[in-house]
């Protein structure tokens, strides 16, 4: 009778859940978030003043209207929230659409080589609306690898956030056959939210804060993008 080695079970057992960040580490939009976030203020909610200078890199979108709220003294309720959210969505197509906006160095074959191994499972981890990150991965061609994901529908804080995408994990994956999680992002609000799940953080420089401002954050692994295919896809897989 044949037999079936150790080897191929103990292969089945393991997986590596692994979590992308999206703008400044899959992508770089050139601001189509922001502008659409800054119509969005002066068009629905009638703000004539110049919005306020936040921080937005590595913030939820839900984090960021609460700030933009408290500035403007726009009140920070369910029903304010939603027309946010509506308003943003109608607008992001177009703003997509007129940026020149742009794939990171190396994502394409090293999405490729990723998602077709049968050890990884691919999710996003973005503080991005879930329909808004998914217009973005669809607009610039990499929508197939993902599926599902921490979105920031709801989480006002980036660990928050990461702590709800795993239990979306839980309805996706057997979290029993986990070997590894990774939390791939471009600010030190993604290696913090990756420590939060005990998550390996790979910090890259390809967005808005530089190798030194991330090496400060003691993030695992830390690279200047993600251009080199196998020596990525090696720690990851």
């Amino acid at each position: 009778m044949q037999t079936i080695s150790s080897a191929f079970f103990q292969r089945k057992l393991i997986l590596n859940l692994i979590f992308f960040d999206i703008d400044g580490t899959l992508l770089i939009s050139q601001g189509a978030g922001g502008r659409s976030i800054t119509r969005v203020m002066k068009t629905t909610f009638q703000v004539k003043e110049e919005i306020a200078r936040i921080e937005i890199h590595g913030q939820t979108d839900r984090g960021i209207a609460t700030q933009l709220f408290s500035a403007h003294g726009v009140e920070d309720s369910d029903e304010n929230w939603s027309l946010f959210k509506s308003s943003y969505l109608a607008v992001l197509d177009d703003e997509l659409v007129n940026s020149d906006g742009e794939l990171l160095p190396g994502i394409p074959p090293l999405l490729d080589q990723l998602h077709s191994d049968e050890r990884v499972e691919l999710a996003l981890l973005t503080g991005n609306l879930e329909i808004g990150a998914f217009k973005k991965v669809k607009h610039f061609g990499v929508e197939k690898y993902f599926t599902w994901g921490g979105f920031g529908d709801r989480q006002r804080d980036r660990s928050d956030l990461a702590r709800e995408a795993m239990q979306a994990a839980e309805q996706k994956v057997n979290l029993q056959k986990v070997d590894k999680i990774f939390v791939i992002g471009d600010t030190p609000n993604d290696i913090r939210c990756g420590k939060a799940i005990d998550a390996i953080t790979v910090a890259v420089a390809t967005g808005g804060h530089s190798a030194e401002q991330l090496a400060a954050h003691h993030p695992d692994h830390l690279f200047s993008d993600l251009s080199d295919t196998e020596q990525i896809a090696d720690l990851l897989a």
